[in-house]
């Protein structure tokens, strides 16, 4: 997936706050994937989706999709 790869890659290196991301892939489709990420706090999201390069990465990426959904999620149990 080079769009997110090149989309993660951006965010990891210009926008503060973020720690981490992953791409899953479905097993049993294998056209279904999974992006997930860990942030510093909401606010360090809510400025990355504000950018304007988010739009002009993420509208590279929605060519691609046949379905999106974005949702913020928090962390209620962590082990390790």
């Amino acid at each position: 997936m080079p769009h997110w790869e090149e989309f993660a890659l951006w965010t990891s290196e210009n926008v503060s706050g973020a720690v981490w991301a992953v791409l899953t892939k479905h097993d049993a489709e294998p056209n279904r994937f999974r992006s997930f990420g860990s942030w510093e706090n909401r606010e360090a999201i809510e400025a990355w989706r504000a950018r304007p390069e988010f739009q002009q990465a993420f509208g590279k990426m929605q060519e691609l999709l046949e379905s999106f959904e974005a949702h913020t999620l928090e962390a209620v149990v962590e082990i390790g």
